[in-house]
C-alpha cells in the first residue's frame, strides 16, 4: 500500500502543521547550529516553566513557519529566520511533575544508557553526557555570527534556570560539487524518507523512477499523539541524539590497507572505500556502478540490492555489511511494509573543522584523530522499533542480512574493539575492518507539539499537613 503524502499546500493541514515543531517531517536546511543541553533547577521550576512557554509562544520554529520559509527562499531567494526547537527527557517531564509511564514508550522511559546498544559505558562517555539532561534547545542558521547572537541569547536565559552540561557546535561541510558530506569523505544524508508530494517528484526527476526504491513515507512513521495534552492535530515525535567522533586518520590508513590485500591500484583503490560505506566518495552507489562520476551521484537513490542471495546479477558487488546496506537493507528485507516501519528521519549534521584531503599517501599524519565528527539525529515514531531495531539488529548483528555478513564497519557496536569481518569482491578469504567512530554520548528525547509546551503548568507541591499536638492536661 502506497504511503498517503502530505501537500503543504492543503488547508486541511494547516492546524498539523501550526502544532508540529519543525525539523520533523522536513530538515531545517540550516549550515550550522547548536544543541544546548541542560538540567534545570529544582528550586526554580515555576520559572523554568514560564521561560518554556514564552520560548514556545516567541522562538519555536513550527514546521508551518518551516514550510513558509522554504517556499519564499524557493520563490524569491529570501532566507529563513533563525530555526528553534525544544525536546524533553523522560526526566525532564519528571523534573515538570507529569507522569510518562503508561504514555511514552519503555525505551524513551529508560534511555540511552540502558538500552543495551553495546555503547562504551557510560562513564567513557564526555561528561557533558553522563549528566542527567532534562532538555536540548536546538537553534540553527545559515549565518555564523547570528547563530552565535542567538545562542548567546539562550545560554544566558539558561543560565538563570540550571546548568547547561555541554553544547554542541555543528556545521555542514561540503565537497567540490556542493553536496553534504562528513568526514571521512563521503556524501551523507541521500537516503531520507520523503513526506511531501514536492519532495518525491523532485526524487523522480532526479532518479528517474521509482521503480527500484520507494522512499516516499507517510507521516505516521515519525509522528505520534502527544500523549500529555488532549488537542487534535498536536503531534509529536521521538529524537535520538548520538554524538559520533570519527578518527579520519585511522580510517583512511584502513582503507588504504584494505585496498592494498585487493590488490586495487590507482584510481580504482577507490572502491575500498566504496565497499565499506556502499558508495564512492561522490555518492555513486557500488551497486550500481565500478567507479565514481555517475550524473547525479550526490542525490542518486533509486537501486536495490537483490533479493538477498548471490544469485542476482550484480548482487555481491555491495558487500552486505557495507555501511548503507547494513543500515538501510532495502530489498534484503523480504517485507517491504517491515523495512519501511524501520527507517527514520535523520537529521545529523557533521562537527569540528572539515578535514582537508591532500596527497594522502604522504600527509595521513595530519589527518585529525579526533574532535571531528557526527552529531547523529533522528526522528522516528518508535525508537524500540526504528532506532534500536536498526542499531541492536542490523548494524550490530553480525548475522544480519545473511550469516557472517560482520558488524557495521562504520558504526557498529559489538561491545569490544568493534572489529567487522566479511567478504569482499575480489577476495576468497573474509578480511577485517575495524571501526573508527567511537560514541561519546547522547541522549532519548521528544519533541512535543507546540500547544502542550505553550500550556504548561506549575503545579505546586502540596505540602504535608502538620498534626496538632495535643494539648497536655494541666494540673
Amino acid at each position: 500500500m502506497k504511503p498517503e503524502l502530505l501537500n503543504q499546500y492543503d488547508l486541511k493541514n494547516n492546524d498539523l502543521f501550526s502544532n508540529l515543531q519543525g525539523n520533523i517531517l522536513k530538515g531545517h536546511g540550516r549550515n550550522y547550529t547548536t544543541n544546548i543541553f541542560i538540567k534545570f533547577d529544582e528550586v526554580r521550576k515555576e520559572k523554568v516553566i514560564e521561560w518554556i512557554k514564552k520560548f514556545a509562544t516567541e522562538k519555536i520554529t513550527s514546521c508551518k513557519k518551516q514550510l513558509q520559509e522554504n517556499e519564499l527562499y524557493k520563490r524569491n531567494n529570501v532566507l529563513g529566520g533563525v530555526f528553534y526547537s525544544f525536546l524533553l527527557t523522560n526526566s525532564g517531564y519528571k523534573y515538570l511533575g507529569l507522569e510518562t509511564k503508561s504514555k511514552f514508550e519503555e525505551s524513551f522511559i529508560h534511555g540511552m544508557g540502558n538500552a543495551g546498544l553495546n555503547d562504551p559505558i557510560k562513564v567513557k562517555w564526555e561528561v557533558g553526557f553522563q549528566a542527567e539532561l532534562h532538555a536540548m534547545i536546538l537553534i540553527g542558521d545559515d549565518n555564523q555570527e547570528k547563530l552565535a547572537v542567538a545562542t548567546i541569547e539562550i545560554v544566558t536565559q539558561l543560565d538563570l534556570l540550571g546548568v547547561i552540561t555541554t553544547i554542541e557546535y555543528g556545521n555542514v561541510i561540503r565537497n567540490e560539487n556542493k553536496d553534504g558530506i562528513e568526514h571521512f569523505g563521503y556524501v551523507d544524508g541521500i537516503s531520507q524518507p520523503l513526506f511531501f508530494e514536492d519532495e518525491l517528484e523532485k526524487y523522480i526527476r532526479q532518479n528517474g523512477a521509482v521503480n527500484k526504491f520507494d522512499p516516499s513515507a507517510s507521516k505516521d512513521l515519525v509522528l505520534v499523539n502527544d500523549p500529555l495534552i488532549n488537542v487534535k492535530d498536536a503531534y509529536g515525535s521521538y529524537f535520538v541524539f548520538r554524538k559520533l567522533e570519527q578518527n579520519v586518520r585511522k580510517f583512511k590508513r584502513d582503507e588504504q590497507k584494505l585496498a592494498d590485500q585487493l590488490n586495487l591500484e590507482g584510481e580504482d583503490s577507490e572502491r575500498a572505500g566504496a565497499m565499506i560505506i556502499g558508495r564512492f566518495e561522490d555518492g555513486t552507489p557500488v551497486q550500481v556502478s565500478d567507479d565514481a562520476g555517475m550524473i547525479g551521484s550526490g542525490v542518486f537513490n533509486n537501486f536495490n540490492y537483490g533479493d538477498g542471495t548471490d544469485k542476482v546479477g550484480n548482487d555481491s558487488k555491495c558487500p552486505y555489511h557495507a555501511h548503507i546496506r547494513k543500515s538501510n537493507p532495502r530489498a534484503d528485507v523480504n517485507d517491504e511494509t517491515k523495512h519501511r516501519e524501520r527507517i527514520m528521519a535523520r537529521r545529523g549534521i557533521p562537527y569540528g573543522p572539515q578535514t582537508e584531503f591532500k596527497d594522502l599517501e604522504k600527509d595521513f599524519h595530519l589527518l585529525p584523530e579526533d574532535r571531528v565528527g557526527l552529531l547523529f539525529m533522528s526522528f522516528q515514531k518508535s525508537i524500540s522499533s526504528q532506532f534500536e531495531t536498526i542499531q541492536k539488529d542490523w548494524v550490530n548483528n553480525a548475522d544480519f542480512p545473511k550469516l557472517n555478513s560482520g558488524i557495521d564497519p562504520v558504526i557498529g557496536q559489538d561491545g569490544a574493539i568493534n572489529e567487522s569481518e566479511g567478504k569482499f569482491p575480489g577476495s576468497t578469504k573474509s578480511i577485517t575492518f575495524e571501526s573508527s567512530v567511537t560514541m561519546k554520548g547522547g541522549e532519548y528525547f521528544f519533541a512535543p507539539s507546540i500547544p502542550f509546551l505553550k500550556t504548561l503548568k506549575f503545579l505546586k507541591p502540596i505540602k504535608p499537613i502538620k498534626p496538632i499536638k495535643p494539648i497536655k492536661p494541666s494540673n
